[in-house]
């Protein structure tokens, strides 16, 4: 059948036979009994075989009221919690003066939060839960042959699965033309498929030791793969790679780095990572020399780090962040933040301070000054005192071991004489001073 006077009508003649072939109205032969675009009329149909036998059909294309409509539902496919759309056409409205029509979609997984590009404003749209209702009541029939769009209905999308998008052309639904008759509509359903957007799951924030190795890595999971990381370092760089490796970290590589991560349906995930770059603890012993790695001190001295780290460990076996230092020599720290990072700093305590000083002339003129030849000793860190006075030719003549007691030169000559002094300190090492003294009358 043609709708209306249209010439869309078809004929389709099965037949048993060898070599046949087909002609309408005896017009051209073909080798098959399917003919088309014909508008309402009487037509006839000869079949001949390969003997020249033939027999002729009369077929009549009758014309039906109205039009023959496809009502469509459009598909998409979203991420969950994303907005969705699904188109509404009608093909071959021509003729159409009025229509009322039902939508039906899963309210489980779908919200209808409004629509857009309505094909006419006094179309009018209303919004049920799980249903939306199009009217359309025209002053004249539509001259709209082609497809068209009704309007476009927006979701909000609430789960995860696949929502049909149904036409329901039951009930109070219909198409009529400028006579009232229905027109056959045939529907053409969607869906609109929800997937869960990727999870990315990197390997946390970090701190890390500076000049050490970091890692930053963000792993995709759910959604539908293949999937696009981008990530954006502190500095404004980009990076497609899965993961960033970053040698001997400083300073400029400290701050955020967010990983985009994009499935194949562009949904889109996004996460920071932090890093903080951990400089390296140091002792600030006080500066004393070019290198920083000599004090000289007099006993007791006080050394000290830097407070405030996590621990200590002095060359002492010490653990606290200072130490007394009586005794020269080299004297290390290793400090350790709370992050783990070390540094490890050592330096050499020179002893600028002696307990006996020795003059290096007298004069025994009995006047009252330096008249005893005698070193100024501190007696609270001396000990075991020794003192030895040789002559030009090194014999010895004048022995003490009481620093109280001196030299006083009377019955030798003017002139130079050596000395030797042997002491211990406190902690029972022992000393030896060697010099000389000139003896002026």
């Amino acid at each position: 059948a043609a709708t209306g006077s249209n010439a869309d009508g078809t004929i389709t003649v099965i037949a048993a036979g060898d070599s046949l072939y087909y002609q309408l109205n005896g017009g051209m032969a073909q080798d098959t009994g399917y003919f088309e675009e014909l508008a309402p009329d009487v037509y006839y149909v000869t079949i001949t075989d390969k003997y020249g036998c033939d027999t002729t059909l009369t077929v009549t294309v009758t014309s039906e009221t109205g039009y023959q409509l496809s009502a469509m539902a459009g598909d998409d496919r979203q991420c969950l919690h994303k907005l969705a759309t699904s188109e509404l056409k009608v093909s071959n409205l021509n003729g159409v003066k009025d229509f009322k029509a039902t939508v039906l979609f899963n309210s489980l997984l779908l919200d209808c939060i409004g629509f857009d590009g309505q094909f006419h404003n006094d179309l009018t749209v209303t919004e049920f839960t799980g249903r939306i209702e199009l009217e359309w009541h025209g002053a004249q029939p539509l001259a709209l042959s082609d497809t068209v769009s009704l309007v476009h209905l927006i979701f909000e999308t609430r789960q995860t699965g696949v929502a049909d998008v149904n036409w329901d052309m039951s009930g109070s639904s219909y198409f009529k033309d400028e006579n009232g008759m229905n027109i056959p509509c045939t529907p053409v359903d969607g869906n609109i498929m929800i997937s869960d957007p990727p999870v990315v799951v990197t390997n946390g924030d970090k701190k890390v030791c500076e000049g050490a190795l970091a890692v930053i890595s963000g792993d995709a999971f759910l959604g539908v793969p293949p999937y696009t990381h981008e990530w954006i370092e502190p500095d404004g760089t980009t990076s497609n790679e899965t993961s960033i490796w970053l040698f001997g970290v400083g300073p400029q590589n400290a701050g955020e780095y967010i990983v985009k991560v994009t499935d194949q349906y562009n949904c889109v995930v996004q996460d920071t990572v932090t890093l903080d770059v951990i400089s390296p603890p140091a002792a600030n012993f006080p500066a004393t020399n070019p290198t920083h790695d000599t004090i000289p001190f007099e006993q007791p001295y006080l050394l000290e780090a830097t407070p405030g780290f996590a621990s200590y460990e002095w060359n002492t076996g010490d653990t606290t962040y200072f130490i007394t230092v009586t005794e020269e020599g080299e004297y290390s720290v290793i400090i350790q933040t709370a992050e783990g990072c070390t540094d490890t700093t050592a330096v050499m305590m020179v002893n600028t301070w002696f307990p006996v000083n020795v003059p290096n002339a007298f004069t025994p003129n009995g006047d009252g000054l330096n008249d005893v030849f005698k070193p100024v000793v501190d007696a609270e860190q001396v000990r075991q005192f020794n003192m030895s006075i040789y002559n030009r030719w090194g014999q010895l003549f004048f022995e003490t071991s009481d620093p109280s007691k001196g030299w006083d030169g009377k019955d030798e000559p003017a002139g130079v004489y050596n000395w030797v002094i042997t002491y211990s300190n406190v902690v029972g090492k022992v000393f030896k001073l060697k010099g000389s003294v000139a003896l002026v009358k």
